[in-house]
């Protein structure tokens, strides 16, 4: 399952770059800025596909998946659960894409290895996030750089709707394994 998403995730990045490159040549031959724009599009989506191909791996030789889940910066904050009931996590946080689902079942994982999991998620999409506006700077060599900004923003707040959902279920892990650890 999980070389299948890995492979997903290959493809559209071959895909995204093999478009961009097209529209930059047919731009050239037929100077339509709408092409170009198509293209900086998908060059930036490819370079996102890049920015996650890299964090998560690197983040994972550095904490080897050893987070302190009790940490101040994974303890839930006192606004959380009012921002959570405005965006109405609870209805959508099933509906977005998870890169391994067996990461976070507690039938093939034991509860700790998926709560040190959404430490990780949370860290590579808080990463992933910052590190979204960094095509900004192909703006400097690129025209349109208003296209890179809306892009930035677009892929940086995604990615912090994913770090929410880590956020708002690890303290519901936590109940559980709380209440699991005084049964036990």
């Amino acid at each position: 399952m999980l070389m299948k998403t890995f492979f997903k995730m290959l493809l559209a990045f071959i895909f995204q770059i093999v478009v961009s490159y097209s529209c930059f040549v047919l731009h050239e031959i037929i100077k339509m800025d709408w092409i170009l724009i198509i293209g900086m599009i998908m060059g930036y989506t490819a370079i996102h596909f890049i920015l996650m191909f890299i964090t998560a791996p690197i983040l994972f030789a550095l904490f080897r998946m050893k987070y302190n889940y009790l940490h101040r910066w994974f303890a839930p904050k006192r606004f959380e659960e009012k921002l959570y009931q405005i965006l109405k996590v609870k209805k959508w946080k099933n509906k977005i894409p998870t890169y391994d689902n067996a990461a976070y079942s507690l039938t093939k994982q034991n509860i700790t290895k998926a709560i040190q999991m959404t430490c990780h998620a949370e860290i590579v999409h808080e990463v992933i996030s910052v590190l979204s506006y960094l095509p900004i700077l192909l703006g400097l060599v690129i025209p349109k750089v208003g296209l890179f900004v809306v892009l930035s923003f677009a892929f940086s707040v995604t990615h912090l709707l994913f770090s929410i959902v880590q956020r708002y279920n690890r303290p519901r892990l936590l109940g559980f394994y709380e209440k699991q650890k005084s049964r036990s």
